[in-house]
């Protein structure tokens, strides 16, 4: 699959220049690279909270009003991480230097582990969440996740994408992974076809551009449909 991506030149030079957010997302990109070990429960349990509410996806969003918060990060979030396997997939994950059909399989499978872990103590699938969180910690690999941003990539790839077929049946979310194929698939085209270099944190910049704009359009028709009905 395929697009004009040069129509789109203006507007992802505007995503890379883009300043907004960036001493916020710093901080928290330093808070991963001075503490990437998930040992110490505490540490586990602020970057967390820190990165869940920063992201408006807090992971004890949607729970039960009983177990929240304090009791619920000392007693299951902190533990449950520490006792994982997740730094020895994230420390495999570290020598990959470009993202190929192989390896975003090894990516999407980490994902899919943090979600597996995030799901035994919450019961929800956290995707959102699980992506910006491993986001923080190994930036060039995973792509940042919400429901609007899905929404703008699909505006722009509506189809499916069968070159990733292998990855996609594999152990992944598939809904992350979808969006995860897609994203790469829109950075390596700007890359080659514009002579661009693009972050996963600057295709995210494009994307919620995108979703924006079309808030602003379903406003605007919706506005126009009501001045039309009087």
């Amino acid at each position: 699959m395929s697009i004009d991506i040069k129509k789109y030149r203006e507007k992802i030079e505007s995503a890379i220049n883009q300043k907004n957010g960036e001493f916020g997302n710093g901080i928290l990109y330093k808070m991963c690279e001075e503490n990437p070990k998930h040992d110490k429960p505490d540490v586990v349990s602020g970057k967390v909270w820190l990165i869940g509410r920063a992201y408006s996806a807090a992971i004890e969003r949607m729970r039960s009003k009983k177990n929240i918060n304090d009791d619920f990060y000392k007693e299951k979030v902190g533990p449950t991480l520490v006792d994982s396997v997740l730094d020895s997939k994230l420390e495999n994950l570290r020598g990959i230097k470009k993202i190929t059909k192989e390896s975003a399989a090894e990516i999407l499978s980490a994902h899919k582990y943090l979600q597996n872990k995030i799901h035994e103590i919450t019961g929800m699938d956290k995707r959102s969440l699980c992506s910006k969180y491993l986001h923080f910690h190994l930036p060039k690999l995973f792509f940042i996740y919400d429901s609007r941003v899905a929404g703008a990539l699909q505006k722009i790839y509506p189809g499916r994408l069968r070159i990733f077929d292998s990855v996609l049946g594999g152990d992944v979310d598939t809904v992350y992974a979808v969006f995860f194929c897609k994203a790469l698939v829109l950075k390596n085209e700007i890359e080659e076809k514009l002579d661009l270099e693009i972050t996963s944190r600057q295709i995210d910049n494009f994307l919620i551009n995108e979703a924006n704009g079309l808030l602003r359009n379903n406003s605007q028709l919706i506005e126009t449909g009501l001045r039309r009905a009087k």
